[in-house]
């Protein structure tokens, strides 16, 4: 990852020979290929005292936390009970009768969507599942 980025040569190199005639760039920052797109440079610093011959190598990076959503679901398997069932059918019936006729289709696909939506969770109610937390999707 460290060689995508333009530089110069002093701030490539990761190891130097004691004598300081022989550099070489063997230390690299390795990231899956999913988040690459997160890393925005890769370059060595020489001032680091780490009493070793390796230069300190630092990665800019630039991460996102995504927010947890909690999405709204309908308990579908109350509708297994009998009296539930013929509660949300009702409510259903009552809701598409009580509309105006019309001959959009897409306005008649809407009002029955959204009866059945609002039968539901007037009669089966609704949960609510959060999703994990995490860093990246």
């Amino acid at each position: 990852m460290s060689t995508k980025f333009e530089h110069n040569m002093e701030h490539k190199i990761r190891w130097l020979l004691p004598e300081k005639t022989t550099s070489n760039q063997i230390d690299h920052m390795l990231i899956n290929r999913k988040r690459m797109n997160m890393i925005k440079d890769v370059r060595s610093f020489r001032g680091a005292n780490a009493e070793s011959d390796h230069i300190l190598v630092r990665a800019k990076t630039n991460i996102k936390k995504i927010d947890t959503k909690v999405k709204e679901t309908k308990r579908t398997e109350e509708l297994n009970v009998k009296e539930t069932r013929k509660r949300y059918e009702e409510k259903v019936n009552r809701q598409l009768t009580n509309e105006r006729e019309t001959n959009n289709i897409e306005i008649k696909w809407n009002k029955i969507k959204q009866s059945l939506m609002d039968s539901a969770g007037k009669a089966i109610g609704r949960s609510n599942r959060e999703r994990k937390k995490g860093v990246d999707r």
